[in-house]
């Protein structure tokens, strides 16, 4: 089974170090790169780095679509600054900005995003982006909801598997092709301490998850760790 897995993710690494399109050089993303933080999330405020950049990450900023390195047609969403700069986003107006407009196109316009084979951002996922765009698109942060005692499958684990992986790993060509879309799906990767080794950016044989936007918070990986070493129950 490890030797299954490791073939995948080298297929993953292969892909992205073989993709065509030319490196992006960019320009200046430092546009208002300063973080908004507050101690307390506010229920009604959709926080940037909490939710949307990990929305964009997972289902935007893969290889051959919205990383550094590909930059399909000039954009790039991997942080505050390139989300801003080339997505187009009109703060306080989501109708006029091309970051919305391309998620709400019907799903066989050739604009629409994320394309076929992926699955299309949900409601809730465009919904957020709307309203974090209508608020003002601020590079904003509360302190996370994370709790590391909760480390249950279903209240812990599947949604952070569900906002930082699912996006890459679901639809019909999941990333690697490794869907990571139910219990055992996430199971097996943990059991076989790829999961781990993927988030913790080690220096394994596999690529570093995500791939772009750094590590996910260090109160995500001990929810899993936690879960892990629990048995990793499908609890």
């Amino acid at each position: 089974m490890r030797y299954l897995y490791s073939t995948f993710f080298l297929s993953f690494v292969i892909m992205v170090s073989g993709c065509k399109h030319e490196p992006f050089l960019g320009t200046d993303y430092s546009i208002n790169d300063v973080v908004e933080i507050t101690d307390i999330c506010d229920e009604d405020t959709v926080y940037f780095q909490n939710t949307i950049l990990p929305i964009l990450i997972s289902n935007c900023s893969t290889s051959g679509c919205h990383d550094v390195e590909s930059a399909e047609d000039g954009v790039v969403l991997v942080d505050y600054g390139t989300v801003m700069s080339t997505g187009e986003v009109e703060a306080f107006d989501p109708n006029d900005s091309e970051i919305y407009e391309v998620i709400t196109e019907d799903e066989d316009d050739d604009d629409f995003m994320p394309p076929s084979p992926n699955l299309p951002l949900t409601d809730e996922q465009v919904d957020l982006i709307y309203t974090w765009i209508n608020q003002g698109a601020l590079n904003n942060s509360c302190a996370s909801s994370c709790d590391e005692n909760v480390f249950t499958f279903a209240l812990g684990v599947q949604p952070i598997i569900n906002l930082r992986c699912k996006g890459c790993h679901s639809g019909g060509e999941p990333a690697a092709d490794l869907a990571l879309i139910n219990y055992e799906d996430v199971q097996s990767l943990s059991l076989d301490g790829i999961l781990m080794d993927v988030l913790l950016h080690g220096e394994g044989d596999f690529a570093d998850m995500p791939p772009s936007g750094g590590q996910i918070s260090d109160c995500e990986i001990q929810v899993i760790q936690n879960w892990i070493d629990a048995g990793a129950l499908d609890n």
